[in-house]
Parts: structure tokens; C-alpha cells; sequence
């Protein structure tokens, strides 16, 4: 009787204890390296050849120094940056514009430039 005791009662509580120590542990932060490129958010080539930045910068509208009044004020919706270890340049939002923000604001990142902030 016991035995059943014990498996009824302590197995569940060492299962759930089990359980919150290790999400306890797990990051509940966005964990992904400013060092690195986004996976999906890039465009990179067109026709199979890299494009430059000044292509990147005309084709999306894109500024290099104080914003359009139109967008001052506001977030830019993508940037133009080359990611540390990539031989060109990329066209990319979400991840790519925090990082170039941080980079441009806060802590630049070693091998990682900003050409331009877009629309």
C-alpha cells in the first residue's frame, strides 16, 4: 500500500516540479544574436547577382541621414545593412531594423554596417 502511496502522490509532484524548474531556467527573452542575419526577411539577390547598397537604398526609397518629415518620428520599416561575415548587402525589416537601430544608437555590433533606413 505504500508503494502505490508514494507512486500516486510524489511521482505527479516530482513531475510538476520537474516541469516549472525547467521552464524556469528557459530564456522567456528573444534569444537571437544581433551578430546574425534574420533567416527569411532578406532580400539579397535579384537575377541571382547581389545588388548593391546605393541599388538597395533607390529601389526602397531608403535615407542615410535625418528621415523625410513625413516618417520622423516613427520607426523605419526596413533598413539596408551588410550582416558581419555576408559580402553585400541586404534589404530586410523587423530583426534587420532593431539591429540596425541598436547598432546605430546603442551598441554597435564589430562587422555590421547600416547603409540607410526605408519606408
Amino acid at each position: 500500500m505504500t508503494g502505490a502511496l508514494v507512486q500516486g502522490l510524489v511521482l505527479p509532484v516530482l513531475f510538476v516540479g520537474g516541469f516549472a524548474a525547467t521552464t524556469a531556467v528557459l530564456p522567456t527573452h528573444d534569444s537571437r544574436s544581433t551578430d546574425s542575419a534574420p533567416d527569411a526577411v532578406e532580400i539579397r539577390q535579384q537575377s541571382g547577382h547581389p545588388r548593391s547598397a546605393k541599388d538597395l537604398i533607390a529601389a526602397h526609397d531608403c535615407w542615410r541621414s535625418t528621415a523625410p518629415a513625413d516618417v520622423r518620428g516613427t520607426h523605419p520599416g526596413h533598413a539596408v545593412v551588410t550582416w558581419p561575415g555576408h559580402d553585400g548587402p541586404t534589404y530586410g525589416d523587423g530583426w534587420t531594423v532593431h539591429v540596425a537601430l541598436e547598432h546605430t544608437f546603442n551598441k554597435p555590433v564589430l562587422g555590421f554596417k547600416v547603409h540607410a533606413f526605408c519606408r
